[in-house]
């Protein structure tokens, strides 16, 4: 059976409330993109391959 609906407590804080670590993570890349791998695949991506992608290259 496939839940229908998923309920997650919302995390409410306002300015100047905010802590590091708790409601933001100033410690992290602010980088989107995450490498993949898949070696039974052969699949190996570094994030920074994925980002080097352009619209000529991929």
């Amino acid at each position: 059976v496939v839940p229908q609906s998923v309920k997650l407590p919302l995390a409410i804080v306002e300015d100047p409330n905010f802590k590091a670590g708790q409601d933001y993570f100033p410690d992290q890349s602010d980088n989107f993109f995450v490498g993949n791998s898949f070696p039974t695949c052969g699949i190996n991506f570094t994030a920074q391959e994925i980002m080097g992608q352009t619209k000529e290259n991929k």
